[in-house]
């Protein structure tokens, strides 16, 4: 547990003193309209899907780069805090640390670059920040997600302008090659070692001097030598992150200018618009020639022009240490810089330490560069050590992520314990501890054709360290590869793609969408025949600096006797929720080959992401089970049997409905604040409570947008890609909060003005200003054209809303400048269904509505009455406290209370989400507490807040006015909003408190695949009592995006990147401006990310419509073919 902000920033001032002038936050950049940007700048963003552009103050950078030198101070001390921008329009926070990234001599003679690491203030990012003549440049890892976020100059010749983005959103316009030497001697290396035994390496530091020299047409393109030392030093920066995350490598960079050839035909490089072996061999005897070869343990030139990269293998420390090359060309949306460029240049050093292709696909320009023994990822692979996107027709990303393959992990490992690796280079403790991996057990048999999840347990002495898991599969290809995806039959090679390692220690085989249809699985398959599967799970705990893993290895065995399915609810059906009606569940037991003598059965709501409810525990495994109707509303209820004991489990096929004629609407009640009565029996305990009910929102809605609303980013509705997209424009923004009475279409119409650069959106739930799409429905802001960045403006939006729910209708300008602020408007609704209208809050459905009177020293409810009144003096006593619930139902207090008084509120609680005996009611959503006289309320809860730091974690916090015998805070997580359960607690600072308080906790455990999460905060008393407060929803970020490349298109064939909602047969056609049908061509979408090269090089130059013809959706595109 964390403590408090506040008394962390105490134990610094005692500890630190001397550093507090370093508390403030160094801020470097402002957002910066895009139409400032240049024409290159215009180009890059073309290819990158979501970004953030910001224009940094070179100036300022490099005074704080220069007092930060000043201080001298050693690796690891904190030098300040600086706000790094994020693509989301969010500024994260880092304590940074000067890193020796540059030699001590390189050191000397750029002394206008220096390098960092930073954390950030929840401990759950870290930071690669390079500060040189060119401002600040760098990545930003997000240890629980293990996504990587980089922030780098939009283009060389306009350096104060920086461009923002997660590496995951730049698409590759062209395949990037690799070519290797030495084969053999690798192969002697690596045999018998995969799959391995577990270990975690010796954690040792090791650090190797790194030689970079750079072609004339790289120095050319950075601008001068100075630039294209800053940009070298930022890209090994950026790679020692990687390296030292998973190897504990770190690079110690050789740059001097001999190596940095400024002119194209004067430099070594005798065939510098090709990169080929002369290439690297030129390399290695400059580097030997300028350098000497005492003076480095590995080496690579940096090009540009090329199109990927080449080495030698097992070159580091022998005579062939600087046979390596990388780089890209203009066809790249970064040229030699960028997330593509550093995973290019981390492949070729990966070839230097030993590590082979991991890719089993023989496709495109995959078969030439196979390595059968370690082609452990199907298709052309994601990993840094793949071949993501080159192997046509076998690829499913375009890119490699930023991580190595266990596989290659223990490569590299061996090479360096045992290789060529130990033989130079300065090996050190890291003075970190590698982390225990534990699994339940080393094998499982399980049934064909059935899905399974793996799991595993890790623990870190080190309490900083975040750990993370990837379970990967470790079965080579073997033979010559194979040239299409993994089959269900097949015996041997690979099933299952390699995934970004994650906080989650399980791993579903497929992922649950998969199995739900809302993914592709093409490269996650399940075997249908007997076979051995072996996985490995590598944990990280990405340590900044120098980060330890350990790693074990499992056994899977798939059996050939029948799968292990349900075999009934194969369609979609509806059952009714009243207390007595049954539903049968029938399943395929597999017991064939698999002693399995029990199962549970457990019930999702959410379409089968997350199965929080338990039907049944340890059932007979016999194939029939009849139950009662769960009472738990739904309309994408999915039912799962797991086998107990064992990995494999199933779902059911279809969505299930469940529904229940109760029309209970607890709401809240108001006032809600706390009270104290002066003693028992005083009159004003007759409390005046009622229900919050919304009334009729009158029409039309009317205001002001000003420079004082609140600061918000623009979002709208991208018709080529079928989505939201956003953040984009800063803006100010209004919100009106509704609910629709009647379900149906609801349509909105700007009266005035009409076209003055006013937006409306719809959002349901609730409107996140930094997660601008979360919620997202609907917007009169649409791009209808893939070409530019022109938005435009409707003065109508329309939604199809469901009765009851909340809706935002968010009211904003399209920047903070457009329009001419303050800007009034009016707004109308024109069209909704019959009889249907918008509410300020939840409709009176016109039952009974009663109040629960608890007793907080016991839990037990005193009374349920029609009015909160508690002056009756026998019944509430002087020095005790109360709370009180509202509650809707059909029954009456009467009834209610002479069946519930006198027994647990919990009772009730239960009965009512069961809805147990056919009861029909629902609970407010908040409560009052009453003090009656000496009697002390817990706390005073002043509020109580949540925000979503990614789909993973939320930070909450929550403030009191004072505290009074406070045992604990527990936080309560739930992702419907009925079962809640705990996600950790906090203790106060003291027992007694008469001042005010603030507290803060980070959930790290948000369940995958949740859409939305629940938390409430339950205060504990010392005498056993509990109150909560009201209730935070958070809605996680789900994305979809569509795009063609390039555009305009100078090569044989046009790509089009489609992520499909469902799969769909679809034909495109190519129309020339004369309406002509140039190309018609037919192609199956599969559901998820599809990638279709369609040939344009037959077109005369000009520009064309292409249309996307379909039964689920039409697309019009436009393209210019030059």
């Amino acid at each position: 547990m964390k403590r408090p902000p506040k008394l962390l920033l105490l134990c610094l001032f005692f500890v630190s003193l001397q550093h507090i002038l370093f508390a403030q936050t160094n801020k470097f950049y402002a957002d910066y309209d895009s139409p400032g940007i240049s024409k290159r700048g215009a180009e890059i963003t073309n290819d990158i899907k979501k970004y953030r552009i910001v224009k940094q103050d070179i100036s300022a950078i490099q005074s704080f780069r220069q007092s930060s030198v000043e201080q001298k101070m050693s690796k690891n001390e904190r030098v300040g805090v600086i706000s790094i921008p994020l693509e989301n329009n969010t500024d994260v926070e880092f304590n940074i640390s000067p890193v020796k990234t540059l030699s001590e001599e390189s050191k000397s003679v750029f002394t206008q670059i220096q390098t960092y690491t930073g954390i950030s203030a929840d401990g759950r990012m870290k930071l690669r920040l390079t500060l040189s003549q060119l401002g600040m440049m760098g990545s930003v890892r997000n240890k629980d997600e293990g996504t990587l976020h980089y922030f780098t100059i939009l283009d060389n010749r306009q350096p104060d302008v920086l461009i923002s983005f997660n590496a995951a959103d730049v698409v590759a316009p062209l395949p990037v090659t690799c070519g290797t030497n030495d084969i053999s001697a690798l192969q002697e290396d690596v045999a018998g070692l995969i799959p391995s035994k577990r270990t975690s390496g010796d954690c040792m530091l090791r650090t190797y001097r790194f030689a970079v020299s750079a072609t004339g047409e790289y120095t050319q393109w950075a601008g001068n030598q100075s630039n294209a030392v800053a940009l070298i030093t930022t890209t090994v920066n950026n790679i020692n992150e990687i390296y030292e995350n998973d190897f504990t490598i770190h690079f110690s960079l050789v740059a001097q200018l001999s190596n940095i050839y400024t002119d194209t035909a004067a430099d070594p490089f005798l065939t510098g618009k090709v990169l080929n072996s002369s290439t690297i061999v030129q390399n290695n005897e400059a580097l030997n020639n300028n350098t000497g070869a005492a003076n480095y343990d590995v080496g690579i030139v940096f090009g540009y022009g090329w199109s990927g990269g080449l080495a030698s293998l097992n070159a580091t420390c022998t005579n062939g240490k600087g046979q390596a090359g990388g780089g890209l060309n203009s066809g790249f949306t970064l040229g030699s810089s960028g997330p593509i460029f550093d995973n290019v240049i981390a492949h070729e050093v990966g070839h230097e330490f030993s590590a082979t292709h991991t890719m089993a696909a023989s496709n495109g320009g995959c078969g030439a560069n196979l390595q059968a023994t370690t082609g452990w990822e199907p298709g052309g692979g994601s990993t840094i050590m793949a071949y993501a996107g080159t192997c046509s027709g076998n690829a499913y990303q375009s890119g490699s992520d930023n991580y190595f393959h266990g596989g290659s992990i223990a490569q590299v490992q061996n090479f360096v314990i045992n290789g060529n690796g130990k033989l130079c280079g300065a090996k050190t403790s890291s003075g970190n501890n590698a982390p225990a991996v534990t699994v339940a057990s080393l094998s499982y048999n399980i049934p064909h054709s059935t899905p399974f999840v793996l799991t595993a347990d890790a623990t870190d002495a080190d309490e900083d360290n975040v750990l993370t898991y990837n379970w990967e599969q470790v079965d080579a290809v073997g033979g010559t590869g194979i040239s299409t995806p993994p089959q269900s039959s097949s015996t041997s090679g690979p099933q299952f793609r390699s995934f970004i390692p994650s906080a989650s220690s399980e791993r579903y085989f497929p992922r649950r969408e998969v199995l739900l249809d809302r993914a592709n699985g093409t490269y996650e398959v399940l075997p249908a025949v007997a076979r051995t599967l072996n996985f490995k799970v590598t944990v990280r705990d990405n340590n900044e600096g120098s980060g330890c893993l350990a790693y074990e290895d499992v056994t899977v065995n798939v059996q050939n006797c029948g799968a292990f399915e349900i075999t009934n609810l194969l369609t979609p059906d509806a059952f009714v929720a009243n207390g007595t009606n049954t539903m049968a569940l029938t399943w395929n037991t597999a017991t064939a080959c698999i002693a399995m003598p029990a199962i549970d059965i457990l019930f999702s709501t959410d379409g089968g992401m997350t199965y929080p409810y338990t039907i049944l525990s340890s059932t007979a495994n016999d194939g029939a089970e009849t139950f009662i109707v769960p009472n738990l509303p739904t309309d994408k209820g999915r039912f799962m049997i797991r086998s107990v004991g064992n990995i494999y489990y199933n779902i059911n096929a279809a969505d299930i409905t469940i529904v229940s004629g109760c029309i209970a609407s607890g709401t809240s009640i108001t006032p809600a604040t706390d009270f104290t009565a002066p003693g028992a029996g005083d009159a004003s305990l007759n409390l005046i409570e009622s229900p919050v009910y919304g009334s009729s929102i009158s029409l039309p809605i009317t205001g002001t947008i000003t420079t004082t609303d609140l600061p918000g980013n623009l979002s709208f509705y991208d018709n080529t890609v079928s989505s939201c997209k956003g953040p984009s424009n800063s803006n100010y923004y209004d919100i009106i909060n509704f609910y629709p009475s009647v379900s149906g279409n609801y349509t909105f119409r700007l009266v005035s003005p009409t076209s003055n650069g006013i937006i409306t959106h719809i959002y349901v739930d609730n409107y996140l200003p930094n997660e601008v799409c979360a919620n997202f429905i609907a917007s009169s802001g649409k791009k209808l054209t893939a070409e530019g960045n022109t938005v435009t403006l409707s003065n109508e939006v329309t939604a199809s809303l469901t009765a009851g729910l909340k809706y935002v209708l968010v009211v904003s300008s399209f920047s903070h400048s457009t329009p001419a602020l303050p800007a009034d408007y009016s707004i109308n609704l024109v069209s909704t269904p019959a009889g249907g209208g918008i509410y300020s809050g939840k409709i009176n459905p016109g039952l009974n509505y009663s109040y629960v009177i608890v007793d907080n020293s016991t839990g037990n409810i005193v009374d349920i009455k029609v009015v909160a009144d508690l002056t009756d003096h026998t019944r509430y006593l002087s020095d005790k406290a109360y709370t009180i619930y509202g509650i809707s139902s059909s029954a009456t207090a009467a009834s209610l209370s002479s069946q519930y008084a006198g027994s647990s509120f919990n009772d009730l609680r239960t009965d009512v989400n069961e809805q147990a005996g056919g009861l029909c009611a629902q609970l407010s959503s908040n409560s009052r507490r009453v003090a009656i006289g000496n009697a002390v309320l817990p706390a005073d809860m002043l509020g109580f807040y949540g925000k979503l730091i990614n789909n993973y974690q939320a930070s909450l916090s929550w403030n009191v006015s004072f505290e009074y015998n406070v045992k604990a805070y527990v936080l309560e997580r739930s992702i419907d909003g009925i079962s809640f359960v705990d996600a950790g607690s906090v203790v106060p600072y003291n027992l007694n408190s008469a001042v005010a308080q603030i507290y803060s906790y980070t959930d790290k455990s948000i369940p995958a695949g949740a859409v939305k999460v629940f938390y409430r905060l339950k205060i504990q008393d010392i005498d056993g009592t509990t109150t909560y407060s009201q209730v935070v929803i958070l809605q996680l970020n789900r994305k979809r995006s569509v795009r063609i490349y390039p555009n305009p298109v100078q090569h044989a064939a046009l790509t089009l990147f489609v992520d499909a909602l469902s799969a769909d047969n679809v034909v495109l056609e190519v129309v020339d401006m004369s309406g002509r049908i140039v190309i018609n061509k037919p192609v199956k979408l599969n559901r998820g990310n599809n990638r279709i090269m369609l040939p344009v090089q037959h077109l005369t130059n000009g520009m064309y419509l292409l249309h996307i013809k379909g039964h689920a959706e039409k697309t019009v595109l436009n393209f210019i073919k030059k």
